[in-house]
C-alpha cells in the first residue's frame, strides 16, 4: 500500500518523481508557509497527492507558485524576491 494517494484530477503523475510538501516549497522560495498558503488555497492549486495528512506538490506546481507570488509583489510594487533559496554547505563553510 502505498503513502502518497493520487487525486483523481492528477494520476498521470510519474510516482518516481519528487513531490513537494508545503513547508519544503516554502523553504526553497525563501517565503514564510503562511505565503505558500494564501497561493494555493486563493490559486485553487490542488495537491498531486497525499502523505498522510500531508499534501504533496509536483516541480511544476513549485514553479507555478512561484510566479503567483512574484505576480503579487509586481502588483503591490514590493521588491520582494522569490526564487529558489541557495542551499548551504553543510561542512561549516
Amino acid at each position: 500500500m502505498s503513502l502518497i494517494h493520487s487525486s483523481k484530477k492528477r494520476e498521470n503523475i510519474v510516482r518516481n518523481k519528487p513531490l513537494l510538501t508545503v513547508g519544503e516549497i516554502a523553504r526553497r522560495l525563501g517565503q514564510p508557509v503562511h505565503r505558500i498558503e494564501y497561493v494555493i488555497l486563493s490559486r485553487k492549486i490542488q495537491p498531486a497527492g497525499w502523505a498522510g495528512h500531508a499534501r504533496v506538490f509536483t516541480d511544476s506546481d513549485l514553479g507555478r507558485i512561484a510566479g503567483e507570488l512574484r505576480r503579487i509583489a509586481e502588483d503591490r510594487g514590493d521588491s520582494i524576491v522569490v526564487g529558489l533559496a541557495q542551499e548551504q554547505p553543510t561542512d561549516g563553510q
